[in-house]
Order: structure tokens, then C-alpha cells, then sequence
């Protein structure tokens, strides 16, 4: 759910993730493996403050992340 919010976000902000990833100074490709493991809450927090997405819906969606 974590990656779609995202997805969904850049869709509607006629972006990608890519793009938002060098927005946020994440590596490239970091969100796209947030769909199987937990990101950081540093790595949130810049998400959250590029997108205006709050950091406690961002945190909730990591409830539903089964990492290996």
C-alpha cells in the first residue's frame, strides 16, 4: 500500500518516482522496493515533506509490509 500511496501521489503530480526519489535524495530505485521492505523513517520523512503526504499515513501503510 506504502508503494501505490506513491505511486498514486505521482500520478496526480504528473511525476514519477524516479523523479520524486532525486527530490528526496533517495537512491534510485528505493522506493520501488518499499513494496517488500521497510523503509526508514528518515527516508519517510523527506517523502513527507516533498509530497505533503502525512507521516502518520505513510507510517500506518507500513503495517501491511511482510519483509522476508
Amino acid at each position: 500500500m506504502l508503494k501505490e500511496l506513491i505511486e498514486k501521489w505521482c500520478k496526480e503530480n504528473n511525476t514519477n518516482i524516479a523523479r520524486l526519489e532525486s527530490m528526496c535524495e533517495l537512491g534510485n530505485g528505493t522506493i520501488r522496493k518499499w513494496g517488500i521492505t521497510k523503509p526508514n523513517a528518515k527516508s519517510l520523512i523527506k517523502v513527507s515533506e516533498k509530497t505533503g503526504i502525512s507521516i502518520s499515513e505513510l507510517f500506518k501503510c507500513l503495517e501491511e509490509i511482510k519483509e522476508d
